[in-house]
């Protein structure tokens, strides 16, 4: 490495870093898609080197800040509140952690029921303030990161002034990360790669700070490689390698430490199961139906009588021409959802499930006896119970399987309005506003 021109190895070391983390994503999420999951999902390997990249961008930030008459202490000053700030909001100041459980103002305000505030305005589900939040974060990250450095090799005069002026302007060789970092963070594909987008920002943030320190060390200007001294770009190189496996280091042992707590492990299984199914219905509506009938299989060997997951299994089949064998686990769906009516004559729940069967099995007659009475047993409840949000929920269910939508949401707002610390109300209201189908 140190052989290379001066600039030429760090870049070097950040490109192949670039490569080999895309890679990883990207061969786990078209052939491993349940280890995309563990390096998506919350408190699992993913995350956690996004808390390791951004503590490493925070400790050598408030370095920079130590050396006196450094032109940018100000920004890292900055930039290190900033990166304190993210590692607490990533892991919910603790509650990630320990499992304490959130306030009820939390339980209310926030989209995702826990103690921090980014997920106040983001969360699992689209809103209009987190798009405008995403494009203007994108659109920074871009100007930022790519059109800045370039603006600065050119020697355009205004970036000139605004370095001078303070502002830390990151080398040109990390671009790859901020760019797609902001391509990432927009979410169009909606297979969880803004958490990819968060771990290519914090790795360019440690890089940016460790850039900036190394050369500070050894007496030259950032963006001027004839002015650094000997060495300068093999340390910076070595550095950046060093940042990124300390950093993969941390998250291994965090997710292990936190997957050998039974509490913990019991946590992390629950969000695993959840991040399945999730996945499965994302791989269908992308058209991969192996990868989908995979998922739900898996969520099927977790809950085997699970009869929505039993019916997402059956459609895939269907979608794979495996027909005959669909017909075997919607007639095995519909003896679960007969015998769940037997115990529960008056349950609006299980005439909802036995609709939802009957469907798929093309007997559309016995599909509506069923939803009429699910519709009947549901009014009835809510005039019983006006004050119970379970009442109007299961009549927001009914009416959202009858294709009554505004009305649907109507009773999913009553029942947020009743309990609005329920995730499951909350949900609701995103999912049928979505148009997006229960299950």
């Amino acid at each position: 490495m140190t052989s290379l021109p001066a600039p030429r190895a760090p870049a070097a070391v950040a490109v192949a870093l670039f490569v080999a983390i895309c890679a990883v994503y990207l061969v786990l999420v078209l052939k491993f898609p349940l280890g995309y999951i563990y390096a998506t999902y919350e408190n699992l390997y993913g995350e956690w080197l996004q808390v390791a990249q951004f503590a490493i961008a925070m400790v050598v930030s408030f370095a920079l800040v130590r050396r006196a008459g450094h032109p940018h202490r100000a920004f890292f000053g900055v930039l290190g509140l900033a990166c304190f700030y993210v590692v607490g909001e990533e892991i919910s100041w603790g509650q990630q952690v320990f499992d304490w459980d959130s306030p009820d103002w939390f339980k209310e305000k926030n989209l995702q029921g826990e103690t921090n505030l980014h997920n106040m305005v983001t969360g699992p589900y689209s809103t209009a303030l987190k798009d405008v939040i995403e494009y203007t974060l994108a659109g920074g990250l871009i100007g930022y990161g790519l059109i800045a450095p370039v603006l600065l090799r050119v020697g355009w005069g205004l970036a000139h002034r605004v370095e001078r002026l303070g502002l830390a302007i990151p080398p040109l060789y990390l671009w790859p990360f901020w760019t797609l970092g902001a391509a990432f963070e927009v979410g169009y594909f909606s297979f969880n790669e803004a958490e990819v987008a968060e771990v290519l920002i914090s790795f360019a943030l440690a890089a940016l700070a460790l850039h900036h320190l190394v050369v500070a060390r050894r007496g030259g200007e950032p963006h001027a490689p004839a002015t650094w001294g000997a060495g300068t770009g093999g340390a910076l190189a070595r550095g950046l390698a060093v940042a990124f496996a300390v950093a993969l280091v941390g998250a291994v042992g965090a997710t292990q430490a936190m997957l050998s707590n039974p509490e913990s492990a019991r946590r992390a299984d629950k969000r695993i199961g959840a991040g399945i199914e999730k996945f499965a219905e994302r791989y269908a509506n992308r058209k991969n139906y192996a990868v989908a009938n995979e998922l739900f299989g898996m969520a099927l060997e977790r809950e085997p009588e699970n009869r929505a997951h039993l019916r997402r299994y059956a459609r895939t089949l269907r979608l794979l021409d495996r027909d005959d064998e669909a017909l075997e686990v919607l007639n095995r769906t519909l003896e679960l959802d007969k015998a769940k009516l037997r115990g529960k004559p008056k349950s609006a729940s299980a005439h909802r499930s036995l609709v939802r069967t009957y469907r798929l099995l093309d007997e559309d007659d016995t599909a509506q006896r069923h939803l009429d009475a699910a519709l009947r047993i549901s009014r009835q409840r809510v005039k019983e119970h006006p004050r119970s949000p379970n009442a109007h929920y299961s009549l927001g269910r009914a009416l959202e399987l009858s294709g009554e939508k505004k009305e649907a949401k109507a009773s999913f707002k009553i029942a947020q309005k009743l309990a609005p610390g329920t995730k499951k109300f909350r949900r609701a209201v995103h999912r049928v506003g979505k148009g997006v189908d229960s299950g």
